[in-house]
């Protein structure tokens, strides 16, 4: 009898897992705010997306990009002979203590995580909206966005290839736009032969900058 209870509990989940519907996040605006924009990624590059039908905004980032120096890696060499220390006080429930000598450890304060860059898709065509949807497929990591505008269906997808270490937008429909890529640091956009180009310098503080000129970050979108 328990046998056959058990079979029926296996064949009662099976069936569940086969009939979930897909992971899917909808919406019929598009986001105002942080918190409501659609995340994809690659692991090194990421972007968080609007979706507006007007100017959709899209935000950009490189697990590279950071302020501050090239890292000492000396500076903190000694740190690992303040563990015991720490560790004493921490048995003795001595936390005051413990708390002041974990700062020998930290060593300065982290550097800050910096935007990449921000794209603009503006739709030029005039006329009512109607018809809006979003959505963040999790199964398959892509974004979706439609809507209507004068009886004409205008769709966008976005997605991050971690293979081919890029992020992809296609638009279909009635398409008439423009693109813009701008940053909230010092760089240079350049457009040609259907690609625009965004540079910058990498600036190093005084004591660290060297006769011959930095690299230079690139951003490219066709």
């Amino acid at each position: 009898m328990r046998n056959y209870l058990l079979l029926s509990a296996i064949t009662c989940l099976t069936a569940m897992a086969q009939e979930q519907a897909p992971m899917v996040l909808q919406y019929d605006k598009p986001a105002t705010y942080f918190e409501e924009s659609l995340p994809i990624g690659n692991g090194k590059l990421g972007a968080l997306i609007y979706g507006s039908t007007d100017d959709n905004v899209i935000y950009l980032n490189d697990i590279t990009l950071w302020t501050g120096k090239p890292v000492d890696r000396n500076l903190d060499a000694d740190a690992h002979k303040w563990i015991p220390a720490i560790r004493k006080a921490l048995f003795e429930e001595n936390y005051a203590l413990a708390d002041s000598l974990q700062l020998h450890v930290q060593g300065p304060n982290s550097q800050y995580y910096q935007p990449l860059g921000t794209l603009h898709i503006k739709d030029l065509n005039l006329g009512e909206i109607k018809h809006y949807q979003r959505t963040l497929n999790i199964d398959s990591a892509i974004v979706r966005d439609s809507y209507q505008r004068n009886g004409k269906l205008i769709t966008r997808e976005y997605f991050a290839s971690n293979p081919d270490k890029l992020i992809a937008i296609r638009l279909h429909g009635d398409i008439n736009c423009q693109i813009a890529l701008t940053a909230q640091v010092p760089h240079q956009v350049k457009s040609g032969l259907g690609q625009l180009t965004m540079t910058a310098e990498r600036w190093l503080p005084a004591t660290h900058r060297s006769p011959s000129p930095k690299p230079r970050r690139r951003l490219s979108t066709s």
